[in-house]
């Protein structure tokens, strides 16, 4: 007997245990061998974090009995289930009867059901409902067909059949329903006893008189009377995208019983700190408090979380300009904060973001992207002055002598703000965040998954190779002599008279990156390795996703010595962002990137040196690829999209925007060659010319 037929007719309990010691992309190609093997690799152990996404637009020719087959045979054992393309007038009859004739999508093993934007009326629902005895979760955003006639779960015969099916609903999102109206949400609240999320994300809300006298508006008070009459069970409620009042959230924040654990508050413009200090006053169990993009939110708020929830574990302030250094500074007060996002909040100190995360020894997840990062790895890791003294700069024996025994500088290593816990570091946008930052980061900070570095234009070779850091180097005298004779170019051009509309042709603007000069690198290998194993970017072993996109500063050689270095140092990477590397990314880059294995996002957007060899020996070893953005490569062809029809059989998403060498056709082709290809970009391929997109 062979040894593929040997392990066919291994028990499905045993396949699996072999499989759990796979990843997921292995897992993933193991399923193709044959349905035994496809069984074993869907085993609910495995499913518990995934999503299945089931489009059911395929099923809308009826008389196409070759996909009716094979979509038969289907198996779904994921617990979260999304299904998209349902249209009542098309396909919902269809799946129903395949469902019933021995389709498992729906099932007991569906938790959280998505019906998201689904053209259904109430039969199909109660329907695909009465298939999913244990569902906890189900999400009606978009379903505007189903609330449009305003006699949704009014009929009785079906209310009780509706009841049985959402008994055990804990969960319910009714975001963006534009029907949604206060006889609709009491209806659909009493049939859900068990409730304790609601989400109304992007709904329209009235809080006036008049409107509570019209039957076809969603008003705050019966918002306000339906959370109390369930108040003892809900924990969580999402009013993102609306304009809800202070005095509506106060009200709210009030209802007896009620103890919120979880409050989603995004882009809320209307909403003051007045409101949000209500709330924290009164639901001090809230452990998640997001109120991104909140405008009219600033220090009032902050004080009052700072001084009310002890507990709170994810704090998001992200566009809320308003908070500034004088409330920030007493974050320390959080000392159970796990995750704090800060980013766009741009009137923050260095010092007061220091000491008010001093105190934060559980934090896991930090955003400072676009913020004053001024004088970053000073205040984080230690002084660095006296090194400044030094007329050859920051050299590796001093690093050395910084990271291992800091008897030398003001702060001792010990002091340093960052745990071990931290693995989630965006500081992106910044152009404090240079050399000596990232090199601390790489030494401090070794457990980071992610770290996200886009447009910080100081990062060079130097910080991601570990290199010493020296004062003025010859590179920076060169490129400064570059700049000035760059501007005075300008200047004289500028003042000529001849500025004109197409500016763009007379020299003005150049192609991204013109002004760059390159940095050479001259190193042996083993002081290459020595640098690399101190201080280099290779330290963060950890790295599931990587961000150096616009990094204007890094070359070729950098990027690659750094893929390269032991053929390849990430061996858990799964994202990559290199986009804007107009100068840094060239086939050879892409070959010590295809080393990591796992890589299912890659970015190369702008990446114009990029030709059709180097995709094709990317998807050739990069087979797990779901995820590839190549907008702007000017140098790729149709060869390379044949590439990634024969090789990268499991894309999902695909970014070829502004590609002026690929033809209209091969786009069309390449869905039919993909069947797996979900959003394919595609602006203005075939040239600048919308006429030829088109």
């Amino acid at each position: 007997m062979s040894r593929m037929g040997f392990m066919q007719m291994l028990p499905l309990e045993v396949l699996s245990h072999i499989m759990n010691y796979l990843d997921f992309a292995s897992r993933r190609e193991a399923a193709l061998v044959c349905h035994t093997w496809y069984e074993a690799s869907i085993d609910p152990v495995f499913m518990k974090t995934t999503k299945y996404t089931f489009d059911v637009s395929l099923l809308e020719d009826e008389d196409n009995f070759s996909i009716k087959r094979i979509l038969h045979g289907c198996l779904c054992k994921s617990p979260n289930l999304h299904i998209t393309g349902l249209d009542e007038n098309f396909n919902a009859k269809l799946f129903l009867k395949l469902q019933d004739s021995g389709m498992a999508i729906l099932g007991p093993h569906v938790v959280h059901l998505s019906l998201k934007n689904s053209n259904i009326l109430e039969r199909t629902l109660a329907a695909i409902l009465c298939h999913c005895e244990n569902i906890e979760s189900l999400e009606l955003t978009g379903c505007n067909t189903l609330f449009m006639s305003g006699e949704v779960f009014k009929c009785s015969e079906r209310t009780t059949s509706m009841k049985a099916c959402l008994k055990n609903i804990k969960a319910l999102n009714l975001s963006s329903i534009r029907y949604l109206n206060d006889a609709i949400l009491t209806r659909l609240a009493s049939l859900c006893p068990s409730l304790e999320s609601i989400t109304m994300n992007s709904n329209t809300l009235s809080s006036s008189s008049i409107a509570n006298s019209r039957s076809n508006l969603l008003t705050f008070s019966n918002i306000h009377h339906t959370i109390s009459l369930q108040a003892a069970g809900i924990t969580h409620i999402d009013f993102s995208h609306t304009s809800i009042l202070s005095s509506a959230l106060s009200s709210l924040s009030t209802i007896r019983n009620l103890q919120l654990r979880s409050v989603v508050l995004q882009y809320c413009r209307e909403l003051t700190d007045e409101g949000v200090i209500n709330l924290v006053r009164c639901q001090k169990t809230v452990t998640l408090l997001d109120l991104t993009g909140s405008s009219e939110i600033g220090n009032g708020t902050m004080s009052a979380v700072c001084t009310h929830l002890n507990n709170l574990q994810t704090l998001k302030l992200r566009k809320c300009q308003k908070v500034t250094s004088a409330s920030v500074s007493h974050l320390y007060q959080l000392e159970n904060l796990v995750e704090l996002d800060l980013s766009e909040c741009f009137d923050i100190s260095m010092n007061s973001l220091q000491n008010g995360i001093r105190g934060m020894r559980k934090l896991e997840n930090l955003q400072l992207k676009c913020c004053n990062l001024t004088k970053f790895s000073e205040y984080f890791f230690g002084s660095l002055q006296p090194f400044h003294n030094n007329k050859h700069g920051f050299t590796s024996s001093n690093i050395t002598h910084f990271t291992e025994v800091g008897t030398s500088i003001s702060k001792p290593v010990n002091e340093v703000l960052f745990t071990n816990a931290l693995c989630y570091l965006d500081v992106g946008s910044s152009q404090y965040v240079d050399d000596l930052a990232l090199q601390a980061i790489n030494v401090h900070l070794t457990n980071l998954e992610v770290l996200k570095l886009s447009w910080c234009g100081s990062i060079t070779n130097r910080g991601i190779l570990g290199l010493e850091i020296i004062e003025k180097t010859h590179f920076q005298q060169k490129k400064q002599e570059h700049l000035e004779s760059y501007d005075a170019q300008i200047s004289e051009f500028l003042s000529s008279g001849k500025y004109s509309n197409s500016h763009g042709q007379a020299g003005l603007m150049g192609i991204p990156g013109s002004e760059f000069v390159t940095d050479k690198i001259i190193l042996d290998d083993v002081k290459l390795a020595n640098c690399m194993e101190k201080r280099g970017l290779a330290r963060l072993k950890h790295l599931k996703q990587l961000s150096l996109s616009n990094c204007k500063k890094l070359s070729e050689a950098g990027v690659l010595l750094l893929f390269q270095y032991k053929c390849g140092p990430f061996k858990h990477l799964e994202s990559l962002d290199l986009g804007m590397l107009h100068h840094a990314v060239i086939d050879d880059t892409l070959k010590a990137i295809s080393c990591a294995g796992r890589l299912r996002s890659l970015c190369l957007a702008f990446c114009g040196k990029v030709t059709d060899a180097g995709i094709q020996y990317l998807s050739k070893h990069l087979r797990s690829l779901d995820t590839l953005n190549l907008s702007n490569c000017d140098s790729i062809s149709n060869r390379s999209l044949r590439a990634l029809s024969v090789n990268c059989v499991w894309l999902k998403e695909l970014d070829i925007s502004m590609c002026g060498r690929i033809s209209v056709k091969t786009v069309n082709e390449l869905s039919s060659m993909l069947p797996s290809l979900l959003r394919l970009h595609t602006r203005y391929t075939g040239g600048a010319s919308l006429d030829k997109t088109l």
